[in-house]
This record gives structure tokens, sequence and C-alpha cells, in this order.
């Protein structure tokens, strides 16, 4: 008798017989095997998904700056595959692994990006290094033979060492060096609330359009409110949706001069603003990602709400998106790029 081990199971394998017997093999398996066709794991089975693969990534090291990103490597299960900017973390020396990845992204049609991530703090101020933009087998050469080496020899000189890559996997209108017009990106922030007594929950859009930057955001409002859209929906304990708010910037109305009301107040959810009543430059780009959210919010498999509450009781309550308008079907794409928390994207409930 001949035995072999094949698959989950071993199977013995009776030579004179030509007959196989399954022998069962205790397995450890994802709680979430069985998905829905988004394929992205139920909202009640999201705690038992982290819990499962806590106990897989705490098998490796990883460094705090890239604990968030592990949410969003392909088959993990938050979110639709479909729906996010998928990447790998990978050690600095795997260096067959970097560049099996590098040329998988190609061949699915991505522009790959890498950012480095450091073993520990910098307090040189240095900054980590990042590439965007390898778009061709000769720039994944270039980036290994040149780029990689030069990464780890300003970590020396500062004092620091680079642990691990990420690995973008960017659509290639997305993932570019420079910003362009036809670029978007976009944060939801939802929150829960107790005022006066007055139990509930708030959803806070804010977004600027030509660029991919979303720290270029956050400089935006810096400055003031003339390049932000700002959208709000107030929710009742109930879950019912009791009021939106949204507001469009100065630079997004092509006429300042006769002081356009730029504020919607209404108790009507996104699907019924009408933007007809002000000039707007780009109004097709704003209502087309408020429809977007709004069919992510009421998908009954996604349920991005519900999904940002679970995450929010891990500290995670902000979700960052991504778009752009396609140079050559003029559709408005947009994926979610990462997420963060109330004070910073490392300081959430997640272990080592």
């Amino acid at each position: 008798m001949q035995q072999s081990q094949s698959g989950p199971g071993k199977k013995i394998i009776n030579e004179k017989r030509n007959k196989v017997i399954t022998m069962s093999i205790k397995q450890e398996t994802s709680p979430t095997k069985n998905r829905p066709s988004w394929g992205c794991v139920d909202i009640g089975e999201l705690a038992d998904n982290l819990f499962f693969l806590e106990r897989k990534w705490s098998e490796t090291s990883c460094g705090p700056k890239a604990k968030v990103d592990r949410f969003f490597i392909p088959g993990t299960g938050f979110f639709p595959d479909k729906l996010v900017i998928l990447r790998s973390i990978l050690a600095i020396d795997n260096t067959e692994g970097i560049e099996k990845n590098l040329f998988e992204g190609l061949s699915q049609g991505a522009s790959m990006g890498v950012r480095s991530i450091s073993d520990r703090p910098i307090f040189s101020g240095a900054k980590l290094d990042w590439d965007l933009e390898i778009d061709s087998p000769e720039k994944v050469r270039i980036f290994l033979d040149k780029t990689l080496p030069k990464w780890k020899n300003n970590a020396r000189a500062n004092n620091y060492k680079i642990s691990q890559l990420i690995i973008m996997n960017n659509p290639p209108e997305i993932g570019t060096k420079d910003e362009h017009a036809n670029q978007f990106v976009l944060r939801a922030r939802w929150d829960s609330f107790n005022l006066l007594n007055n139990l509930g929950s708030q959803l806070l859009v804010e977004m600027t359009i030509g660029t991919n930057r979303l720290r270029e955001l956050d400089k935006r409002m810096e400055k003031g409110e003339g390049d932000i859209i700002r959208y709000q929906c107030l929710y009742r304990q109930t879950g019912f949706l009791e009021q939106t708010e949204l507001q469009v910037g100065s630079s997004y109305v092509e006429n300042t001069s006769s002081e356009p009301n730029r504020n919607f107040i209404t108790s009507k959810p996104i699907s019924s603003l009408d933007l007809s009543k002000i000039n707007l430059g780009d109004a097709r780009t704003i209502q087309s990602v408020l429809f977007q959210l709004d069919a992510l919010i009421k998908d009954q498999t996604i349920r991005l709400l519900k999904r940002l509450d679970f995450f929010a009781s891990i500290g995670l309550n902000i979700v960052e998106f991504q778009g752009y308008i396609d140079s050559k079907t003029g559709l408005r794409k947009m994926f979610i790029y990462g997420l963060r928390g109330r004070c910073d994207e490392t300081m959430t409930g997640l272990h080592s």
C-alpha cells in the first residue's frame, strides 16, 4: 500500500484495487469561508474574521505603519477586492516575492506603487521613501536594481532600517507621481454622538478635486473651504436618516460674483439632491461620488455604515477614497485607499 498526502485530507491509495479512501483531518479554516458574490464577509462575521486573521498575522512581525494596510491584502474580505486598492506587505529581503508581486500587478493592468516601512520610529526628520508609476518591466528592473539599494543606503544614513515594503496595485490614472485634473480624493468619517440626550450618528464626507493625494485634502482645508466639498448626514438612533447638508466650495462654482447659494439642507437622501440650482464647474463628479457612496450604504452586502461601525470599535472610523474620471469612458471611478483613526492610523486596537 502506498500513502500520499494531498489537500486538506490524507488519501490512502490501495494500488491493487485502485481505490481511494479519504481520512478526515481536522484543520483550521476561516469562519467566513462562504462569502457573497461581492467577495466580502457579512457584517456579523467581521469580528470572527479579524480574530482568525490576527492569529495568522501574529506569526510575522509588522511595522506600525503597515498594520492598517493588512485589511487591504487580497482575500481578507473586510471590503470587496474590486472596491479597494489592493496591496501586499513583504519583507525587505524577500526579493523574489517583491519581483513576483510587481510583475503580477503589471499583468493585471495596474500601475505599481511601493512604500517603505521602517522597523522603528524615525527621529532624524527623514521621510520614508516611496515610488509610483512602476508600469513596465523596465521600470521594475530599475526599481529592484537601483531604487531599492538607494533606499537601503538612505535608511542606514538616517539610523533606521527598512523592514518591509508595501506594494500597491494602483489603477493607472490614480497611481501617478503628479496630480491631474481628472483625479479626486475623499474621506468619510463616521461618528456617534450624544448631544443633550439626543442620540444619533453622523457621516461627514469631505472631498476635493484635482489631486490623488489624501494629505492634500488636509492642506486645502487649512487654507479655507474654497476647494472643499463637504457632505454631512445625520442619523437618528433608530438608524433613520434625519438631515443632510451639502456645502460646495467657491472654487467649484463657475460664477461666484452672484454669490449663489452653495448650501443645501434637506431631509432627503443623497439620490434626491439636485445640483442644478448652482452653476457647478464639475457637478457630474460631485453627483457621481455622492451616488456611489449612497449605493455602498444601501447595498445589503457591503452596508458601508455598518462596516464603519465595526472599524470604529477598533479605533478606525475614517475610510479614505481615491478616484478618477476615466479618460477613455468618462466614468467616475473610486476605490478605498485606507482607514484612519480619530488620532492616528497606528493608534488602534490592533495587536502586533
